[in-house]
């Protein structure tokens, strides 16, 4: 194998990629959430982002590289396409990928599940309960209405 000085950038890239039948999985190293990088330039990029400019054609820093096969180390080109912000963040939900935290596993939360019980059987008023759980009056009534921690039977 040559010296790695002696390869193109592009030969570097593909160096570092396993081509299945179907993704070209990328081997080297991944950030935490399980999306390669490849530096290039002294700079790192994403690893789908740099095979996309090299199979496809250069994008401007505000278009995103989303994936198809929903693979996060997949650098095939054809499981790749463009998107915009919106485009991404729409394609992450309709992936189940958003993390949506509910109820008492939000970081703000101030109540439990328990308590959300508690304040909709609760015969006092709306003001007092929201007294005694520091909450404000008009969120103990979204609670009551159901409007917040639908989860919640």
């Amino acid at each position: 194998m040559p010296r790695w000085e002696a390869l193109t950038p592009q030969e570097r890239f593909m160096s570092h990629v396993d081509k299945t039948d179907g993704c070209w999985l990328w081997m080297a190293s991944k950030n935490p959430r399980g999306y390669g990088h490849f530096y290039y330039d002294g700079r790192p990029v994403s690893a789908h982002r740099y095979s996309w400019i090299i199979h496809c054609h250069p994008i401007s820093s505000d278009q995103h590289v989303l994936h198809r096969c929903d693979v996060r180390n997949c650098v095939n080109p054809d499981h790749l396409f463009l998107g915009d912000q919106h485009s991404n963040v729409l394609d992450m939900h309709a992936k189940g990928r958003a993390a949506s935290k509910k109820g008492e596993l939000h970081g703000r939360s101030k109540l439990t599940a328990e308590q959300i019980e508690e304040i909709r059987n609760d015969p006092r008023s709306q003001s007092q309960i929201a007294k005694d759980y520091g909450l404000g009056q008009s969120h103990v009534s979204r609670i009551r209405r159901r409007e917040n921690w639908t989860h919640v039977p």
